[in-house]
């Protein structure tokens, strides 16, 4: 007889956070979202631990590492972070019109890492009575034992039937390939949420998730590029429109003209629909990004994402007032695609590279308004896409000329190293990093430097 593959238990709150603090609660980001429950959130899930009312089942898929057990979480990681950023003094609950913090010194764990200075504790205290009771709370668990295919094909479905995700999240849940995994990786390296592997435990999510109102998490959503450029919204970067706009625009680097930018054509790309032709136009991108290579690819992209950032920056405003000055604008992803594309086609298309960057902001400046006039329409497709980029590239290519070798490729290397210093911050290992007498930006000879 096959042995069963689930087992269900209850687990104290006490006991979890003991798991966390061994860093047993693992987070795949091949298919979990980030840490997006706001302060409210937070608060009310901990409001119904103290009421004893009951919550949703915690589910994990368990895993074995170097001879440790581990559990990865395929449903519960943003009520189970609530819990550890409540007990570690991260928030407060509110009862009758005080907010009250969790006393420190009721668990063993927490009053260890108060008396080593690592926790704080806040002011006021919590009733000790009520901390027990919460800590005690027994969390319903389920743990399975599976591949990781069928982990993230659960996931998936919990999060289809029950609308808890976006539609971009349901996407790239479970979904294999190329195509997913370069959105996936462009995606973090602009929003700068980078680690080390697709494993991290759940108490390192922090350093590497969006700000949420009134809670410390490690990026800051305002200083994000595409919210501080007005790009997309804070609520729509929660639930991932950046994903789609840099699936669109690898849609069209990988296809031309033919792709369609549309919320369809995505779920096609994703493979989200294997009944229909969509099958066959995800191997398509698939076999396009094997010819020329995934590194390849995102080696483009970024490139060009620093092209525009240099540009911004020259034209010492940001990209809402370069192309649109002061009127009011409608359709800023789509205006984001159409020049990012045109500078695609210039740079790695036709062989060019930007000679007159003074000039392409001159082109640039107010373009929104006339070049760009009624880009929020409704009418949205593969041909307005398309000829609204040639027109922006029959604006600007006189900016440019021709490129010799791979002088535009090697402009990247600086944005890795960027990277690579941003995913030290969740790992342990530690970095060595040595400058010289020349600024690794521009070349030219760093002053500030010590000579003794």
């Amino acid at each position: 007889m096959q042995e069963n593959p689930i087992s269900s238990s209850n687990l104290s709150v006490q006991m979890c956070y003991r798991n966390y603090l061994d860093n047993k609660y693992i987070v795949n980001r091949r298919y979990q979202r980030k840490l997006v429950w706001t302060l409210e959130e937070k608060q009310a899930f901990i409001d119904s631990l103290s009421k004893k009312y009951s919550v949703p089942l915690f589910l994990f898929a368990t895993k074995e590492k170097e001879g440790n057990i581990q559990y990865e979480i395929i449903d519960g990681m943003q009520r189970l972070n609530a819990i550890m950023s409540f007990i570690e003094n991260e928030f407060p609950i509110e009862l009758n019109g005080v907010s009250y913090y969790f006393d420190l010194n009721t668990l063993t764990d927490t009053k260890y890492l108060l008396d080593q200075g690592k926790l704080e504790q806040k002011q006021p205290v919590l009733d000790r009575q009520l901390c027990v009771d919460i800590t005690n709370y027994p969390l319903p668990n389920t743990h399975i034992n599976t591949d990781e295919r069928n982990v993230e094909e659960i996931f998936r479905r919990i999060n289809s039937y029950g609308k808890q995700l976006s539609n971009q999240e349901i996407r790239q849940a479970g979904a294999l390939g190329d195509f997913p995994e370069l959105v996936r990786q462009i995606a973090s390296e602009i929003r700068g949420d980078v680690s080390p592997s697709d494993s991290v435990p759940l108490n390192k999510m922090k350093a590497i998730s969006l700000s949420n109102k009134k809670l410390p998490y490690g990026i800051t959503m305002g200083n994000v590029f595409w919210v501080k450029e007005k790009i997309i919204t804070i609520p729509n970067m929660r639930v991932s429109r950046d994903e789609e706009l840099i699936a669109w625009i690898l849609a069209y680097m990988m296809l031309g003209k033919d792709a369609t930018p549309s919320a369809r054509e995505l779920d096609k790309l994703y493979r989200k629909d294997t009944v229909n032709s969509g099958y066959g136009l995800a191997d398509k991108i698939e076999n396009k990004i094997n010819s020329i290579g995934k590194d390849t690819i995102k080696d483009w992209f970024l490139i060009i994402h620093k092209m525009m950032l240099s540009t911004l920056k020259n034209a010492k405003c940001g990209f809402r007032q370069l192309i649109f000055q002061n009127e009011f604008s409608e359709g800023l992803v789509r205006t984001y695609q159409i020049i990012f594309l045109a500078m695609f086609e210039l740079v790695f298309m036709d062989k060019q590279k930007l000679n007159d960057m003074p000039g392409l902001v001159e082109d640039l400046n107010q373009m929104g308004p006339h070049a760009l006039k009624g880009i929020g329409d409704k009418k949205w497709n593969a041909d307005t896409r398309y000829k609204r980029i040639q027109a922006v590239k029959g604006i600007i290519q006189h900016n440019f000329c021709k490129s010799v070798g791979n002088d535009v490729l090697a402009q990247n290397w600086t944005y890795e190293l960027d990277n690579l210093i941003r995913k030290s911050r969740i790992e342990g290992s530690q970095y060595d990093f040595k400058t010289g007498l020349h600024d690794l930006n521009d070349g030219k000879l760093n002053k500030d430097l010590p000579l003794k």
